[in-house]
């Protein structure tokens, strides 16, 4: 099996039509690929890592992902946290003090949201909605 692969990775095939000619998983070719390269087999030399193709969602303007609370809110611990506030993290709590995780806990525009219009508007945009 590994001179298959060998041959097709010199032909350039990505790992998935490799899998498909030899008859197994993309993660079995791996693992060989991985494990001859690892034991000197010269026949699999690494690969530039592709360019990114160019996607539609790049031309679009997106809001800063800066989580910001508004100004008259004040933002609540986790645990102070309730139903109809918004659940938008303001920061990341030290490792370990969980009582510090501050949420934007202003109030939600509809019953049943997580978060106030300002934050769900930027979960609408990161997701392209």
């Amino acid at each position: 099996m590994i001179d298959a692969v060998a041959t097709l990775w010199a032909e350039n095939r990505p790992l998935s039509e490799i899998a498909e000619a030899v008859g197994v998983s993309r993660s079995v070719v791996a693992g060989a690929i991985h494990r001859a390269r690892r034991n000197g087999d010269r026949r699999f030399p690494s690969r530039p890592n592709p360019t990114p193709k160019p996607s539609a969602s790049k031309d679009r303007k997106v809001k800063p992902s800066a989580p910001v609370a508004e100004a008259s809110v004040k933002p609540v611990r986790f645990v102070d946290l309730r139903p109809g506030r918004c659940h938008w993290p303001i920061n990341d709590a030290p490792r370990g003090q969980t009582n510090l995780f501050l949420f934007c806990g202003a109030s939600v525009a509809t019953r049943g949201e997580s978060y106030c219009p300002r934050h769900a508007e930027l979960t609408r945009a990161r997701h392209g909605l």
